[in-house]
């Protein structure tokens, strides 16, 4: 730094009684202090992220809205995991252009059948961020 240059750093420390408890806030930390981070000398405002909007309804029964956001276009990965970290259903898995996305999740997964009651997280990811939420599915 030149002379009467400065930066701020901020740091936290996240956990939780469960998985779910410690993604949630991961996710909320990230929430505070990621809109003021700068890489490179790019500004946040600028470069965007890649980032999981609005779940709605959530809890829900029998579906799910999702809205995402991509920073840039490229491979996207979006995947619901059971508690125990077992991928359930991939809803996305291939290129996805940039800005604000949507889709809806059925509670179906991948052998064709109906997700059971509980908690279940999703996880989005490109080549530079992940981000995870937890949804929960009521019958």
């Amino acid at each position: 730094f030149a002379p009467g240059e400065s930066t701020e750093v901020a740091f936290a420390i996240t956990g939780g009684l469960s998985l779910g408890d410690l993604l949630s806030n991961v996710d909320r930390a990230q929430q505070v202090y990621s809109p003021t981070v700068a890489i490179a000398g790019t500004s946040p405002d600028a470069a965007g992220a890649t980032r999981l909007l609005e779940i709605k309804p959530n809890p829900f029964n029998p579906a799910t809205t999702i809205q995402y956001d991509v920073a840039r276009a490229g491979p996207v990965r979006m995947t619901i995991y059971d508690t125990a970290g077992r991928a359930m259903r991939t809803l996305i898995d291939g290129h996805r252009e940039a800005g604000r996305h949507e889709l809806v999740w059925d509670g179906r997964i991948d052998s064709g059948g109906i997700a059971a009651s509980g908690v279940y997280y999703l996880r989005l990811q490109d080549s530079d961020a992940t981000q995870s939420r937890p949804l929960v599915l009521l019958k």
